[in-house]
Parts: structure tokens; sequence; C-alpha cells
């Protein structure tokens, strides 16, 4: 009976003890949330240009510091932040992370001026993590803004500290606000426990020293440190920076941008960051930079400049029309050429683009290469090597540096051998004409001209047409008088003349068809 109830009476106990161990493990995700350090504000849409402006505001809520030594902070758009070692952050302190910014160090703020990009302004998230390992075990604290599907956050609806699907909403955002905590001691989960608000102006202490920063308009108490001003996130001194004059070019033109900026009494900085934001989703770094649209469009290029203690923006205007460039003219052979025309008001670099014939062959344009407003450019075959041996018909493509193509021109080439038509001999030639390009022409002294003639050296036909011999040509025609008596004087001239043999073929082809025609009207008539 004792060892019954005994029996029972462990059972009991071990039922007991397996349900506290279930709820514990039910409860524990929730109860590792249970930071103290976290996430307390994202400024990602600073007024004006956004780099060198943008930040995240971590905050400690604990009664004791706290290391971060080797946490990570995800950014956005920007990347990975990662505190530096031997890091504590103070009971009740917060530290300001500037991204994209320079700056050395501080208890209160910390730097990162190589982050890949901006943080989004129409949406995005951020994210802290307790450790060098990025996952559930080690997200501490997490927001959304704009939408929903941003990074990590389905890690943080697994563990219980956002509600998947949900976002801060960016209704009534506007340029120079941030999203914040709505009590940065309580650290509660989920998107309603954020708002958004503006920078709060200001302030300053009667009793605190200040000192005036060049290119601001507002006075800094000496003192000034993140957890003094909590929001209060007055913009860097800045720069006078230039990105140059507004710009015009066609698509597949490089463009090279050379920015400068100058600091305290009109000095060119030094040590500065330059960043080229194109407009058309590209970017680059460096003071003087190239560029190349490719869809045609009116652009806003800006140039952002920052160094450690200040920062500048200067934006210009590029207009991007469509190609206006084409082939004009081609002439075949060695001493040949390929000319381009550009219709366009303005000269247009064509550098690196390349011209490709139907064998793949392949010229690049020298880097720089331009041409002028509505005027053309020639190549010769003899430097590209295109079109040296090229008959008949045929096309040539001409492509972009980024290997799209520009357009493709088709060409007929004229045979190349020249040859004279038929001269009919005449033996009543005067012997003493000549070729005469002034005089007129008296019909009385002479028979009628040759039908056709070929100069040899030019390819120009002669033709007769109302008493005048006419040179033809591909390009143009000209029509001048004519006095032709002899063979001789047309051979010095430079025309070529039938051989004797020719014309004893033509007497007897004309004998044959004399003696046929003799035979068939005396068969039939």
């Amino acid at each position: 009976m004792e060892y019954a109830e005994e029996k029972r009476r462990w059972s009991v106990d071990f039922r007991l003890f397996f349900y506290v161990i279930c709820i514990i493990a039910l409860l524990l995700p929730f109860c590792a949330y249970a930071n103290e350090v976290g996430i307390n504000a994202v400024f990602f849409d600073p007024t004006g240009s956004d780099t060198g402006g943008e930040w995240v505001d971590i905050y400690n809520k604990s009664d004791t510091s706290t290391s971060l030594s080797g946490w990570q902070l995800y950014l956005d758009s920007a990347g990975y932040f990662t505190f530096p070692e031997n890091f504590e952050l103070g009971s009740k302190k917060e530290v300001v992370v500037h991204v994209r910014f320079s700056g050395n160090n501080s208890a209160s703020d910390l730097y990162l001026p190589d982050a890949s990009a901006n943080m989004g302004n129409t949406a995005g998230s951020v994210a802290l993590f307790s450790g060098s390992e990025r996952g559930k075990d080690t997200l501490q604290h997490f927001v959304q803004w704009g939408r929903a599907g941003e990074t990590w956050e389905t890690a943080a609806s697994d563990i219980g500290i956002w509600e998947k699907g949900t976002f801060v909403d960016l209704s009534s955002f506007t340029e120079g606000m941030q999203v914040r905590l709505r009590d940065k001691d309580m650290f509660s989960e989920g998107m309603g426990a954020w708002e958004i608000a503006m920078i709060p102006p200001q302030e300053t202490s009667a009793s605190s020293p200040t000192q005036e920063i060049s290119g601001s308009s507002g006075v800094i108490p000496s003192s000034f440190s993140s957890s003094t001003l909590l929001f209060a996130r007055p913009p860097p001194p800045s720069l006078r920076v230039d990105a140059g004059e507004d710009r015009r070019t066609v698509v597949g033109s490089e463009i090279i941008f050379n920015g400068n900026a100058w600091g305290m009494h009109d000095m060119p900085v030094s040590g500065a960051r330059f960043w080229w934001n194109f407009g058309d989703g590209t970017s680059k770094e460096g003071k003087n930079v190239s560029h190349i649209f490719a869809i045609p469009g009116t652009y806003i290029t800006g140039l952002h400049v920052s160094n450690e203690s200040y920062t500048g923006t200067d934006y210009i205007k590029v207009e991007v029309d469509a190609n206006s460039l084409g082939i004009s003219e081609v002439k075949e052979g060695h001493e040949g050429f390929i000319r381009f025309m550009n219709q366009a008001g303005f000269n247009v670099d064509i550098g690196s683009w390349r011209i490709e014939d139907e064998n793949r062959k392949i010229f690049y344009l020298p880097v720089h290469t331009q041409i002028s407003a509505r005027a053309s450019l020639a190549f010769a075959n003899n430097v590209t090597g295109l079109l040296e041996n090229a008959k008949g018909k045929g096309k040539l493509i001409v492509r972009y540096p980024n290997d799209t193509r520009a357009f493709v021109h088709e060409y007929t080439l004229m045979l190349p051998e020249k040859t004279l038509a038929t001269l009919q001999k005449n033996q009543n030639f005067a012997a003493s004409s000549s070729l005469n390009t002034s005089s007129p022409i008296e019909t009385h002294e002479t028979r009628s001209p040759p039908s056709s003639l070929k100069n040899n050296e030019e390819g120009k036909e002669m033709k007769k047409e109302n008493g005048s011999a006419k040179i033809v040509s591909l390009q143009k025609e000209e029509t001048l008088p004519y006095a032709v008596s002899s063979p001789d004087t047309l051979a010095a001239q430079g025309y070529k003349i039938p051989t004797q043999g020719a014309w004893m073929l033509l007497a007897g082809g004309a004998s044959v068809a004399a003696a046929l025609m003799w035979f068939v009207l005396k068969r039939f008539l």
C-alpha cells in the first residue's frame, strides 16, 4: 500500500516537473529577448543629401555598462557595422553610428565611412546582433519601415520580437524626420513600439560654453555629446563643392566629370572622399571620373564630398539625347575610308566605340575621340583594317563601349574595274579636232560623237545628249561640249581605245548578221 502511494506521488511530481520544463522551453525565446541594449532611433532620410547625414542611435537602458565588443549592426543598404574591440556603452547612455561619414570614434559617436550605399528612404530595416555570428540566437532588436519583407524580418518574427508582414508606415513621413521608439526604456516589441518624429530643435544651456562652427548657422555646446541631446543631430559643417557645368551628350558617349571642393578660407581640401551619383542608378568614387549614359533622358548628377570634419554637395543637370551619329560615306580599298557624321549641335565623344564588319573584324576608336558639332570625321581603311578588300554589298556594325549596338550601316560598292564603253570607229573624224570645253560645237564639221565614252582614271561616262558629251559619275554630273575627231586625240586625253583586233571582231560579227538577214529576206520574200 505504501509502495503504491509512493509510486503515485512520484508520478505526479514527474508530471509537474515535465510541465514546468515545457513552459520554460516555450517562454525561453521571449526571456532571451529581455536585453538591455537596443535600437533607439533611425535617421535614414536627412534634408538634402543623404550621404554623411544618416545615423542609427543605440541605447543601453540598464543600470550597468554593457560591452558591445564585436556586436554587429545591420544598416539596410549600407551593410554591416562591427562595434570596435573593447567598446563599452555606459548605463543609460547612447552611441550614434554615423553612416558614410568620417570621424574619430568616441564613447558617444562611431563612424562607418566606407559603407557601400545609403540607407533606403522609402523602405528598409535595421537589426542589432550581440556577436559576430548573425542569426536568431544573437538578434537583439529589429525595426523595418516602408514595407514588409525587409532583411532579417523572418528571424525577428521567429523569436517573437516582430510581427511578420508589419512595418512602420511612412505615409506621413517627410524628409528630415526619424523613426524612433515611443519609450526608449521599454524596448517593446513590434511595430506599435515605434513612431515617426521630427528632429527636435537644437538646445543650448546658458551655463555651457559654446563654440561657432564654420558653415553652420547653429551654436553647439562645447561639451555636446549624443547622450546630452538624444536626437539633435546638426548637419556637419559645409564644404564648398563644384561639380562643374551642366552637360549635354548622346547615348553611349563618355563624359568626364571633374570635381573640386574647398574648406575653411577657400582652401582646397585634402584627404576628402569624392562620391558621384549619376542619377541613373549608378555611382562612382573619385575626384575625376567618367561615365556613359545608356538611355536618353535628363539626369541630376550629384557630387558629395566629405572628410573628418566637413561635408558638401553640388548638383548638375545632364541632358542625354538619342544617338545622332551615323556613317555618311564609305570607300573600299587600301586608300578608302569610313566617314562618320555628327548631326548634333554639340561635340560628341565616341572614344572606345567600335566598328565591326561582317567578318567580325573589329576596330576600336581611341579613347577621347571627338566629333565636332554638325561635322564629319573619316577613318582611313589602312588604319582600321576594314573595307580593304570589300566588294559589292555589306554592312558595318557600330557598338557603344558597353557592347550595345548603336546602329548598322549597309553599303553597296561599285565594281573596282573601270572600262570604257565601246567606241565606234569613224574614219570621218577630223584629224585636227581636239577636246574643247569652251567653244560652241560646229555640227557641220563633225559627225555624231561616240554613243558613250568612259574616262579610265576617274570612271566618268560620256554620253550623247542634245549635241554635247555628258560626264556621269556616282556623286555628280557635269556637261561639257565636244568636238572629237580622232582616236589618237582621245587616247591622249586618257581614254581607252579598242584595239585593231577588237574592230576586226566587231566587223566580222556585223558581216555575219548581214548575211543572216539577207538569207531570211531572200527565203521568205
